[in-house]
This record gives structure tokens, C-alpha cells and sequence, in this order.
């Protein structure tokens, strides 16, 4: 198993969504490597948020009928004192591992005819640290 903070998901999903979208031929065993992963990183990710927004919701500026006060359909109104108390809950929630199957690649793995000399997309580094052992 491999683990990472959860604060890491999110880069991590959009590398994802970024090297899935290249036009450039890509080794199948890399694709193979990003699937299998993508799956898991997106259950941690939908738990984390789920976490996120029960600790926003706690702390949340509530109705008359006991309900948090939402403000443009995303962000919880949260009185400057409950802010004292919801970000170190929140940075805490960033920093928790959460443990995924480890699909990592050796560069070994690539067939010697291909190169990502010519693969760039924006968060190609997170990709290939994530993707790659070596």
C-alpha cells in the first residue's frame, strides 16, 4: 500500500483527467497503472470531502430552522470565531494518509521505443512522481 495526504487528491485527480486527455500515444500499461489507481483515489477523495463538509457545516452559521447558512450555493457562512476553531480541524483533514493500492511503474515498464520527451501537460510532475517508482 501506498500512502498519501489528502490534501495531495485533488492535484492528483486532475493530473489524471489532464493525462487522459492527451492526443499523444500513450503505453497501455500506463493507462492501465492510472485506472486502476484513478478508481481508489476518487473514493478517497469523495470521503475526504464528505469529511470537508461535515466540519465546515459544524462550524457553519445556522437558519432559523437549524440549517447552515450556504452563500452562493458553495461556501458555508462561518463567524470569525467558529474560523478559529474549523481551520485547524480542516488543516488536520488535509494532512490525514490515506492508503492506496500501490500500481506504481518502473521506468523499466516502458517499452524501450517510447519516450515522454514528448508528453507535457500542466501537471505532468505530480503525474509521473505518482505514477513511477523510480
Amino acid at each position: 500500500m501506498l500512502k498519501i495526504k489528502n490534501a495531495m487528491l485533488p492535484e492528483l485527480l486532475q493530473s489524471g483527467k489532464e493525462f487522459k486527455a492527451l492526443k499523444t500515444p500513450i503505453p497501455v500499461i500506463v493507462r492501465l497503472a492510472w485506472d486502476k489507481s484513478e478508481e481508489v483515489l476518487i473514493k478517497h477523495y469523495h470521503n475526504h470531502e464528505k469529511a470537508r463538509v461535515a466540519i465546515c457545516e459544524k462550524y457553519a452559521d445556522k437558519d432559523d430552522t437549524g440549517k447552515p447558512i450556504v452563500i452562493n450555493d458553495r461556501e458555508y457562512r462561518i463567524s470569525d470565531e467558529n474560523m478559529k476553531l474549523v481551520n485547524p480541524e480542516l488543516k488536520a483533514l488535509l494532512q490525514q494518509d490515506v492508503e492506496v493500492p500501490d500500481y506504481r511503474l518502473q521506468m523499466a515498464d516502458i517499452p524501450k521505443d517510447f519516450s515522454f520527451s514528448n508528453v507535457d501537460f500542466p501537471h505532468y510532475g505530480v503525474f509521473m512522481k505518482y505514477v513511477f517508482k523510480d
